[in-house]
């Protein structure tokens, strides 16, 4: 190289121009592709084999590759992949000493039949899946192509092309895209690859590796931008001081080697020594629904003028393959990607399934079911019926439900072989509209519905500190609302179904009522009683009673006598009236040793055995409601994976919908602080929540586009 290891620069063939920032994605049909396809097995890999130059690519990375031109040199490549970002908390990158990336595979790579540009054509694509939460990602789906050669001069080169589209909204700027290289040159696979130098000569735009064994060299080469940041630096493993804290850096480091310039393009603070490298550009931009190509090429050679040869021959080729079209964004068709929660199995660990609807131009027979793949929570295989895709996510230690603002990216293959690609725009636009009720308490809980659907009732601490219940218009707001109680720790107020009185209980013990339109209050019963529920018919009150398990006991409207409905020792609680009043439904243990609560029914004239009508496994099902039209259950349900979710059971499938609920409500799933109520007309459930000013409020959910 230069100084000790001077390098004989050639004439270099003209870089040709880069492809255009706005280049537009077009439709129709791409190249034919070889299956199967989709197989999900943990890096598939597929090798480079038309040339002197052996790779081995994964879906997200190149690995382990080694030349061999008849004389037995060998250069091996460790690994490789794309870099870009426009940030440092918004650089997604590559991790060479243990493979970790910010991209997802989302099909094994395809080797293509009759490739059309080059001897041997590969295929693969990857989504975002940053490695760290406090990542930013910038939905980008990448399409990675690869062109290798059989005969000479073109036999000692791959072309790696990058095609970064964004299916979004919004624009991505300041954008910087580079590839990241862990060259390891070695005569054979025994010896070590700690002797390594590496430098980059800007006359010539290249990046060039060579070792302390002779005759032994790797060329890198951008070739559709010019190269605007260069650097190198060490792997820390080795006991040498690292350039930088760890490998890969922090984010902002990295973000400072994709973006920061030629840095110390010399090769001797470097080597020899095991070294890393990149090259990138920038800054690019990407329009909406626009395409951004950038291509390098990776040249294996056993001379010194063997390598200036095999540069000459891979820019050449370049240019002429770009005035085919060949380095034109690849065609990845686009979809609107429509997303609806759908049934989830609140008995099984981390699952949820979600609906995707794709409106596209490909027809509902065109969609291959087995060639379906989505992400941004990590997703199983999907199957699909005509134009509506059911992706089964999978994850332990992420909540999973869908939320307004959360990216879904869906790619596939159609029955034609296009492969198309996209995410719901701008992202995930849920069924479900949450509408914050209440603003002026502490804390606000327990809510119910006046028979007319136009007002509430809720227990409140804003007067003293101490809960009272307190009636609201739903039209006025909060200047609406009216103590009805003194503040002495009332709760868990229910509705009568004539309108003309609220039920409550104290925490000092019992059940009262109180008029609707205020009053002196009445007690219907002064033992340690809470949660009372009317009958539809307001003939009786069901509640909880502590005696000294938690039971259920029943009592007429005016506190004539209480029966106890439940008498095992699991303790029940939260019980409420199916629409017709012929069952009461609770929230049970099936044993006291066993932490797991389900939702029971029975009938109020004979309660016992009650019917189990959750799963209980793995969960805390509570707060059961049930719908008007008895169709649906509404209960909550706690998971360690999850926390607190909403479901919907319907009752004629058993089927499960978790309602996708903001990030920044919290649900309570335990005593008498929470209620869920269906509206009058059965399309919305009025809740309690905590959120992100820390206080208990009155929220409502427009669930009806989730009713079947």
């Amino acid at each position: 190289m230069r100084g000790a290891r001077p390098i004989v620069a050639a004439l270099l063939l003209a870089l040709p121009a880069g492809c255009a920032d706005d280049e537009p994605l077009s439709p129709g049909s791409t190249l034919p592709l070889k299956g199967p396809l989709f197989d999900h097995v943990a890096y598939p890999t597929a090798v480079v084999d038309a040339n002197n130059l052996r790779l081995n690519l994964q879906p997200h990375r190149l690995i382990d590759g080694w030349f061999d031109d008849g004389d037995g040199v060998h250069l091996m490549i460790y690994a490789g992949s794309i870099a870009y970002g426009n940030g440092p908390n918004s650089v997604l990158t590559y991790d060479t000493r243990n493979g970790n990336t910010d991209r997802r595979g989302l099909m094994p790579v395809v080797v293509i039949d009759d490739p059309p540009f080059a001897d041997h054509q590969t295929l693969s694509l990857t989504v975002e899946e940053p490695a760290s939460a406090e990542k930013e990602g910038l939905d980008l789906i990448t399409v990675r192509e690869t062109f290798a050669f059989e005969n000479a001069p073109d036999d000692d080169y791959v072309i790696f092309k990058y095609t970064l589209l964004n299916f979004d909204d919004d624009e991505v700027g300041d954008l910087h895209i580079g590839q990241v290289l862990d060259p390891d040159l070695a005569l054979d696979f025994r010896d070590g690859h700690d002797d390594d130098w590496v430098e980059y000569l800007g006359d010539e735009k290249i990046a060039v590796v060579t070792s302390d064994i002779p005759y032994v060299f790797f060329g890198h080469v951008m070739l559709s931008h010019p190269v605007t940041s260069y650097r190198a630096w060490r792997n820390p493993s080795t006991g040498e001081p690292p350039l930088s804290p760890m490998d890969p850096p922090d984010w902002p480091t990295q973000f400072a080697f994709l973006s920061g310039g030629i840095v110390d393009p010399d090769p001797n603070p470097f080597g020899p020594s095991d070294v890393r490298h990149l090259l990138s550009h920038g800054d690019l931009t990407i329009p909406p629904g626009g395409a951004q190509v950038v291509t390098f090429a990776l040249i294996g050679a056993a001379t010194e003028g063997e390598l200036w040869d095999n540069v000459d021959a891979a820019r050449a080729k370049y240019s002429a393959l770009d005035s085919e079209g060949a380095f034109d964004p690849y065609p990845l068709s686009g979809v609107e990607v429509q997303i609806e929660p759908r049934a989830a199995n609140v008995s099984a660990p981390a699952h949820i399934v979600a609906a995707f609807t794709f409106d596209s131009r490909a027809t509902a027979a065109e969609f291959d079911p087995d060639h379906v793949w989505c992400a941004g929570a990590p997703a199983t295989r999907a199957i699909s019926t005509g134009r509506t895709v059911r992706a089964f996510f999978d994850r332990s230690d992420l909540d999973p439900r869908l939320r307004d603002g959360d990216a879904i990216i869906c790619v596939g293959v159609l029955s034609s072989g296009t492969l198309y690609g996209g995410g719901d725009t701008p992202r995930i636009k849920t069924s479900v509209k949450v509408t914050r009720l209440t603003y002026d308490g502490w804390a606000d809980f327990t809510a119910t519905w006046s028979p007319d659907g136009e007002s509430i009732a809720f227990s409140s601490n804003r007067e003293y500190y101490r809960y009272a219940i307190w009636r609201m218009s739903l039209e006025d707001g909060e200047a609406s609302a009216v103590q009805l109680t003194p503040a002495s720790g009332f709760h868990a107020p229910d509705w009568s179904p004539d309108g003309s009185t609220i039920a409550f209980h104290s925490v000092d013990g019992g059940i009262f009522t109180v008029p609707a339109t205020g009053g002196p209050a009445t007690e219907l019963t002064y033992e340690s009683d809470y949660t009372p529920r009317y009958s539809p018919d307001g003939s009786k009150v069901v509640f909880t009673r502590d005696a000294p398990n938690a039971s259920i006991y029943m009592t007429s409207s005016t506190g004539q006598g209480a029966l106890q409905l439940t008498t095992n020792d699991t303790r029940d609680f939260h019980p409420a009236w199916a629409a017709d009043g012929g069952l009461v439904y609770f929230a049970s243990r099936l044993r006291e040793d066993d932490p797991a609560r389900a939702i029971f029914s029975c009938d109020p004239d004979l309660c016992e055995p009650a019917d189990r009508v959750t799963p209980v496994e793995g969960t805390q099902n509570s707060h059961p409601a049930l719908s008007p039209d008895g169709r649906t259950l509404a209960f909550l349900s706690a998971r360690v994976e999850f926390g607190v979710e909403m479901v919907l059971q319907d009752m004629e499938t058993g089927e499960h919908t978790v309602v996708p609920l903001p990030l920044e409500l919290g649900l309570n799933i335990g005593g008498a602080w929470q209620k869920l109520e269906f509206s009058p007309n059965g399309k919305k459930i009025l809740f309690g929540a905590v959120h992100e000013e820390e206080n208990w409020d009155i929220f409502v959910a427009d669930i009806s586009k989730l009713l079947r």
